[in-house]
């Protein structure tokens, strides 16, 4: 089986509002795989089992950065059991269901997985152990009423919990139709 993609549900009380924020150019950076500072998001970890030839995991990191058309810009990188720098544009979006919006998830963010990383070596196929993101929440001042404020790029409306969802795709080792999915659950209280 073949890793094909991830996506994370995100709660629908996180409020968007990318308007004032600098946003990296996703042509910039498939070519330099690299982003400004000041559109920088956070970093993840994902640790992923590769088969009997390698006993213990294998970890890849991920910078996130806020890119242009509402997505999400992930450099991968890994230096084991190949080496890994690969520029992955992830899409943020309306999560797509019915169900979703009834079970609290607002947006999903979508991040496909390149050839190199399904496969970094051959006959090696990640399998995700974990997947950990650490988000940096973006600021921007701006003028508002002629006082300059501090607004979030990401902010919480009402809220009393917090449920988030990863799904991680895999599908069959020639890359056709039969897929298969892990999903994950998680709920965090609201904090002010």
């Amino acid at each position: 089986m073949r890793l094909k993609s991830i996506t994370t549900r995100l709660p629908d009380q996180l409020v968007f509002n990318p308007a004032p924020f600098a946003m990296c150019s996703t042509v910039t950076f498939v070519a330099t795989k690299s982003c400004p500072s000041n559109t920088k998001m956070g970093e993840s970890t994902i640790t992923v089992d590769a088969g009997p030839d390698f006993p213990t995991p294998i970890e890849a990191k991920a910078t996130l950065y806020f890119g242009t058309g509402y997505s999400v810009l992930a450099y991968v990188t890994a230096s084991r059991p190949a080496t890994i720098e690969e520029a992955v544009i992830g899409q943020l979006q309306t999560s797509s269901t019915a169900t979703d919006a009834s079970t609290g998830y607002g947006l999903q963010l979508s991040i496909p997985v390149t050839p190199k990383i399904q496969q970094p070596l051959d006959n090696v196929f990640p399998t995700v152990r974990s997947f950990v993101a650490k988000i940096n929440p973006l600021t921007e001042k701006v003028k508002v009423d002629g006082k300059k404020v501090t607004l979030p790029l990401v902010g919480l409306g009402v809220c009393k919990k917090l449920n988030f969802k990863v799904s991680v795709e895999y599908t069959n080792a020639e890359n056709g139709p039969t897929t298969t999915t892990d999903t994950d659950d998680s709920s965090q209280a609201c904090k002010k």
